[in-house]
């Protein structure tokens, strides 16, 4: 007997959430239409001033390490990477044996 009213509270409470899906998802629209009034678009000039530091943090990077490698090879070097100091005096033929 106890098993029987456990089930049919159950099935109640599925019909009941189930019943209650439309209102829920009612409310949670109007939730969002109320918070997308809020929203603010940027106006051009912030959309241009906020593109230009962008624009300006990307290339900066950029120029530098394309004006170190121009100079670079400029002065004769051949080689556009940086070698440690550390790795210049490893003599290249040493094998390690375990």
């Amino acid at each position: 007997m106890a098993k029987t009213i456990a089930v049919a509270d159950e099935q109640n409470t599925g019909i009941e959430r189930l019943k209650s899906r439309p209102r829920e998802l009612k409310e949670f629209l109007q939730n969002v239409r109320s918070e997308m009034r809020k929203v603010v678009s940027p106006t051009r000039t912030e959309v241009q001033a906020t593109t230009t530091v962008v624009l300006a943090v990307c290339v900066a990077p950029v120029a530098s390490i394309a004006a170190t490698a121009m100079v670079r090879v400029a002065l004769g070097s051949d080689e556009i990477g940086v070698t440690p100091s550390w790795a210049t005096s490893v003599p290249v033929n040493v094998y390690v044996h375990m």
